[in-house]
């Protein structure tokens, strides 16, 4: 089955970009101790576009999953000080990190968008799923994060391996 992975990439919030307002300290105290951590070549932030760009072997660790990708685009929400969508462009790899005796699950693609309010997760580009060595693909895969739901759409291929004793790769 897959996870659906990515939660705490889009709640990179304003201190990623330098826009940490004193409500969001107080906010940020409350919250778990969980961390995500964005490194890149380079970071270019729009505070009248409310915009922040990370280029350049773009990197977001987060304890539930790992994210490369060339260049990633965060937009704010304007009322509301929160992340309206995320942009990750090229060469983008999410990897899930599960318990330690689960099988990670790798999604790719050209271009991942999450758009926060719907909770939906668009990846384009050539997308794939892998787990254990069974990969699903198509022309887009879509994650409904809220609903724990995912549609791949359009040319849809799965590809089931078995083991060499006849079992099913899990």
């Amino acid at each position: 089955m897959v996870r659906y992975f990515l939660p705490a990439v889009f709640f990179l919030g304003f201190t990623a970009c330098g826009l940490q307002a004193q409500e969001e300290k107080a906010a940020a105290a409350a919250r778990p101790s969980k961390k995500t951590v964005v490194t890149a070549d380079k970071v270019r932030v729009d505070t009248a576009k409310k915009t922040g760009v990370f280029s350049g072997n773009v990197v977001v660790t987060d304890p539930e999953f790992v994210m490369t990708c060339d260049e990633m685009t965060v937009v704010f929400n304007r009322k509301e000080n929160g992340i309206e969508q995320i942009l990750a462009k090229g060469q983008v790899t999410l990897k899930q990190l599960g318990e330690k005796d689960e099988i990670p699950t790798i999604a790719h693609g050209r271009e991942a968008v999450y758009s926060v309010d719907k909770g939906e997760i668009v990846l384009t580009g050539e997308p794939s799923i892998e787990q254990g060595g069974n990969t699903l693909t198509g022309r887009v895969i879509r994650f409904y994060r809220n609903q724990k739901k995912m549609i791949v759409e359009g040319g849809t291929r799965l590809l089931i391996y078995e083991t060499a004793e006849g079992k099913k790769i899990q």
